[in-house]
């Protein structure tokens, strides 16, 4: 949204950006939508679809390439694999660190055109220009492959934990109290303080003498 503080002649193409995005969304929600879209022919018309927009339109902010771009996302939003290449490992990890791509790339194009190469940015041709985006992808990768592991992984990684605390508490609270035994669910006899849900965590943690946490 920063980009449209700066130009506002890009307000307007942005929003219908935002709207395409949240119509390929809910589109991606039907069923036979998605088993359409998830045919490999439709992973073709996406690359088409991009290569258009990349080699066509001197911008992407116009109507006619947001409605292409609309397009390929949907039809990747729908599980279409681009013929495997989104199931590479590569492509997997990446995506992975897309948000963190998101986050940081801005601020490695402002350090990078402000702070580097200050001096000179504003006299670049265009050819130099992409060629320092690109000498700068690597740097990129590696600080958001960083952040992904040491911040973004390592709180996805502790929901677990976070979550089945409270279980452990609440059962752990009512150890040695009588309690009404429920009917049997697969072989096993229940009591009130074991419900029927499989906490399928494993938790180890110190506040409860570093006991393996599996199931309840």
């Amino acid at each position: 949204m920063t980009l449209a503080v700066v130009m506002p002649e890009v307000r307007t193409p942005m929003l219908y950006a935002f709207a395409g995005g949240i119509a390929a969304a809910c589109l991606a929600r039907i069923a036979a939508v998605r088993r359409t879209l998830s045919q490999g022919v439709w992973g073709g018309i996406a690359v088409a679809c991009l290569a258009t927009i990349l080699f066509c339109f001197p911008t992407a902010y116009t109507l006619s390439a947001i409605l292409l771009l609309t397009g390929a996302f949907l039809i990747i939003a729908c599980g279409n694999s681009l013929y495997g290449l989104l199931e590479w490992p590569a492509s997997v990890v990446l995506g992975e660190m897309a948000y963190s791509l998101y986050l940081l790339h801005v601020l490695v194009l402002f350090v990078t055109y402000r702070v580097v190469c200050a001096e000179w940015a504003a006299m670049v041709s265009p050819v130099e220009h992409w060629a320092i985006a690109l000498c700068v992808v690597p740097v990129l990768i590696l600080l958001c492959f960083t952040t992904f592991r040491l911040i973004e992984k390592a709180a996805m990684d502790a929901v677990p934990c976070v979550a089945a605390g409270p279980l452990l508490l609440s059962v752990l609270s009512t150890q040695g109290v009588e309690q009404p035994v429920r009917p049997t669910h697969r072989g096993r006899r229940l009591t009130a303080a074991q419900p029927l849900i499989r906490v399928r965590y494993r938790c180890v943690t110190s506040w409860f003498g570093e006991r393996n946490w599996r199931s309840v």
